[in-house]
């Protein structure tokens, strides 16, 4: 067998294509879209959008904290 050569176990399966139908495979490339997306933009929009998520919920809890210290003092 020669390198890269393909060997079957039952020749009886192999199936032969005498000629390919490029008209689907045109039609296919046509409608392909290729996006290149920019990833490092989109990692750090989401990182500040979780970023200010926590600040705001630092700040309730913060703000709770507060207002339970003052409840306890007026007593």
């Amino acid at each position: 067998m020669d390198v890269r050569q393909v060997g079957f176990h039952n020749s009886k399966m192999v199936v032969r294509v005498e000629k390919r139908i490029h008209e689907i495979v045109n039609m296919l490339n046509k409608a392909k879209v290729e996006r290149k997306p920019d990833l490092k933009a989109e990692k750090e929009a989401v990182y500040a959008a979780k970023k200010t998520q926590r600040k705001q919920q630092l700040k309730e809890k913060n703000a709770k904290r507060r207002c339970k210290g003052l409840k306890r003092k007026e007593k």
